[in-house]
C-alpha cells in the first residue's frame, strides 16, 4: 500500500516538473522570438538610416552639380528661361532636404530622381549651346581667316599695282639720244674746232633726239628744260630771256635756262635749243643739263679757251 502511494507521488512530481519545464521552455521561446524581432527591426532601421544618409549624400552631390551648371548658365546668359526657374526650384528643394524638410526615404528618392533628370537636361542644353557656340566661333575664325587672306590678296594686288605703275612710269620716261653741242660764231657760222675760244662764240646750238618709247602715250605733252651752268656752278638764266624755275621729281626747285613744250610722236624726233651769248661767254668749263617732266634725261660739257 505504501509502495503504491509512493509511486503516485513520484508520478505527480514528475508531471509538475514536466509542466514547469514546458512553461520555462515556452517563456524562453517567446523571449527568443521577441529578441529576434527586435534585432530584425534594428537591422531594418539601420539599413534605412544608411540608405537615407547615402541618398542625402548623393542628393547633395547632384545639387552641387546643379549649382555649377547654374554658374555656367549665368556665364552664358541663359538663366532667364523656364529651365532656369526649374533649376532654382530644385536648388530650393535641396536646401529643404538639408534642413530636414524631406524626412522619408520615398521623398528623398523622388526629389533625387527629379534632380538627376534636371541635371541631365541642363547638361545637354549647355553642351548643345557650347557646340553651337564652338560652331559659330569656328565659322567666325574661318571668315576672319578668309577676310585676312582676301585683305592680304588686295594688299598684294595694290602693291603689285603700285610696282607695276612705278615700272610703267619709269618705262614711260623719255630718253635722250645723240646729244650734240655746237658753237656758232659771231658770223653765224658753225665753229668746227676742237678748242673754241670764248671771244669767238656767239651762240650755242644744242640738239638731241627723243628715243622711241612704246609705253609713252603718243602725242602726250612733255616739258623739256635746258640748263646752262657756268664754271662756278652758277646757272645762266633770265626770266626775261625765257628762263625760270621748275620742280624735279624729287621736289627740288631748280632754275632753268630755256624751256620747250613738245608733243611726243614716238618718231625719234629731234629737239633743239639755241642760246645767244648774252653776256659774252668767258673761258672755262660749261655744263649743259636736260630735264623732261622734272627728271634728268642727259647732260654734257664743253670747254672754252
Amino acid at each position: 500500500m505504501a509502495e503504491k502511494r509512493n509511486s503516485t507521488i513520484v508520478y505527480i512530481l514528475t508531471g509538475i516538473i514536466v509542466v514547469q519545464f514546458g512553461i520555462i521552455l515556452y517563456l524562453l521561446l517567446q523571449q527568443s522570438e521577441k529578441k529576434e524581432i527586435v534585432i530584425q527591426n534594428t537591422d531594418t532601421i539601420n539599413r534605412d538610416s544608411l540608405e537615407l544618409a547615402s541618398k542625402l549624400a548623393e542628393f547633395k552631390l547632384v545639387g552641387d552639380d546643379l549649382k555649377k551648371l547654374k554658374e555656367e548658365m549665368l556665364a552664358m546668359g541663359i538663366d532667364k528661361d523656364s529651365l532656369g526657374a526649374e533649376m532654382d526650384a530644385m536648388l530650393e528643394s535641396l536646401w529643404e532636404v538639408e534642413m530636414g524638410g524631406a524626412i522619408t526615404l520615398a521623398d528623398i528618392n523622388n526629389k533625387l530622381a527629379q534632380a538627376k533628370k534636371l541635371l541631365v537636361m541642363k547638361d545637354l542644353q549647355i553642351k548643345n549651346l557650347k557646340e553651337k557656340s564652338d560652331s559659330l566661333s569656328f565659322a567666325a575664325k574661318v571668315l576672319k581667316s578668309e577676310r585676312e587672306t582676301q585683305t592680304q590678296r588686295i594688299t598684294d594686288m595694290l602693291d603689285d599695282t603700285k610696282q607695276l605703275s612705278a615700272k610703267l612710269t619709269i618705262a614711260a620716261k623719255v630718253k635722250l639720244e645723240n646729244l650734240i653741242i655746237t658753237g656758232i660764231s659771231k658770223k653765224d657760222k658753225v665753229i668746227d674746232k676742237e678748242v673754241v675760244k670764248a671771244k669767238e662764240l656767239s651762240k650755242l646750238y644744242i640738239t638731241f633726239n627723243l628715243a622711241e618709247n612704246k609705253i609713252k602715250k603718243k602725242n602726250s605733252k612733255i616739258d623739256i628744260m635746258f640748263r646752262l651752268i657756268k664754271a662756278n656752278s652758277v646757272v645762266i638764266f633770265s626770266e626775261t630771256n625765257g628762263g625760270g624755275y621748275f620742280k624735279t621729281t624729287e621736289n627740288q626747285e631748280l632754275p632753268y635756262t630755256g624751256k620747250q613744250v613738245v608733243e611726243f610722236d614716238n618718231t625719234n624726233q629731234e629737239i633743239s635749243f639755241i642760246y645767244s651769248n648774252k653776256p659774252e661767254f668767258r673761258p672755262g668749263i660749261y655744263k649743259v643739263e636736260l630735264y623732261a617732266d622734272g627728271y634728268s634725261i642727259g647732260e654734257s660739257q664743253f670747254k672754252l679757251k
